[in-house]
């Protein structure tokens, strides 16, 4: 569970440091949320957890790259 914690740490410490944008904060509890729901869904038996370790991996791959994107256009607004 270690790739849970670190992706976990990652989204949280993003939303804290940035408190000016509120979209970092909105997209972290949603993460939250879908990885609470992934874990239960392998306590139920309908998911495994090698579906949840490349779940963990797609979203942390897409979650770098958008954020990067969207920092830079919330500075190209704030800046207009």
């Amino acid at each position: 569970m270690l790739c849970i914690e670190k992706n976990f740490i990652s989204k949280k410490m993003l939303a804290n440091r940035n408190p000016d944008i509120p979209m970092y904060l909105e997209k972290y509890e949603k993460w939250k949320a879908e990885a609470n729901q992934f874990k239960q869904d392998i306590k139920s038996g309908t998911k495994t957890q090698e579906e949840f370790k490349e779940w963990i991996e797609k979203t942390k791959n897409l979650t770098r790259r958008i954020y990067s994107m969207e920092k830079e256009i919330y500075m190209i607004l704030i800046e207009t």
